[in-house]
C-alpha cells in the first residue's frame, strides 16, 4: 500500500530533474507531421488480446511518421479483421497470417514499408525474416532471436537487402532506469551498476 504523500514526493522529484535526453529541434513529438508521407505501416500481431500492441501502435503513431494501413493482428482471422476494423484499417488489408500479408501487400501499388512484429517470442525470427525477404523494414518486440547464429543471419539479411531492422526494449526508456544510468553509470568491464540503484523516497 502506497502513501499519497510518498507517490507525490516521488513524483516532484522526478519532475525537478532535468531531462536526460533532449530534442533540441524539437522533431516528431510537437505535433508536427516531419514526413509529407507518412511510411505504410503493418503489423503482425498485436491484436485485440495482445499485451504489447497498443504500446507499438501509440508509439508509432504518435510523432505522425507512421500509418497503420495493413496487418495480421490475430490467429482467428475473424477477430483480427474485426479488430484491425475498430483500428481504422480496411478489412480487405487485414489478413489471416503474415505471409498472406507480405504477399498480398507486395502486390499493390500502396502496399506495405513496414511491420511491426508483436507476436509470441518463438516467432520473432521466422517472421522478421519473411519481412526482410520481403524488402520490408522491420521493428520487433524483444526477443529478436534466440541464437547468435540467427542474430548474424538477420544483420547480413538486412545489410543485403538495405533495410532496418529494430528491436524494442520498452523499459529502457523508463524514467527510473534513466535516473539510474545517469547517476550510476553502467561498466561494460562488469555488465552491471557498480553499486545498486537506490529509490528515491
Amino acid at each position: 500500500m502506497y502513501d499519497r504523500g510518498t507517490l507525490g514526493h516521488r513524483f516532484k522529484l522526478l519532475l525537478s530533474l532535468p531531462p536526460l535526453i533532449t530534442n533540441k529541434d524539437n522533431i516528431m513529438i510537437n505535433g508536427s507531421k516531419p514526413l509529407a508521407h507518412p511510411i505504410r505501416w503493418s503489423m503482425v500481431g498485436g491484436g485485440s488480446l495482445s499485451q504489447i500492441g497498443y504500446s507499438h501502435r501509440s508509439a508509432a503513431l504518435r510523432d505522425h511518421c507512421f500509418t497503420l494501413v495493413a496487418g495480421a493482428f490475430d490467429l482467428d482471422t475473424q477477430r483480427g479483421r474485426t479488430f484491425g476494423a475498430q483500428l481504422g484499417v480496411n478489412p480487405d488489408r487485414c489478413y489471416p497470417d503474415y505471409l498472406s500479408l507480405f504477399e498480398e501487400e507486395a502486390r499493390r501499388a500502396d502496399g506495405i514499408q513496414a511491420v511491426t512484429v508483436a507476436t509470441p517470442n518463438g516467432t520473432h525470427f521466422a517472421i522478421t525474416k519473411a519481412a526482410l525477404e520481403a524488402g520490408l523494414h522491420v521493428v520487433c518486440e524483444k526477443p529478436l532471436c534466440f541464437t547468435v547464429q540467427q542474430a548474424h543471419h538477420l544483420r547480413d539479411l538486412a545489410r543485403e537487402r538495405r533495410r532496418v531492422v529494430g528491436l524494442a526494449y520498452g523499459y529502457a526508456g523508463h524514467q527510473m532506469i534513466c535516473i539510474c544510468a545517469s547517476r550510476w553509470p553502467w561498466t561494460p568491464q562488469t555488465g552491471v551498476w557498480p553499486r545498486p540503484c537506490p529509490i528515491p523516497t
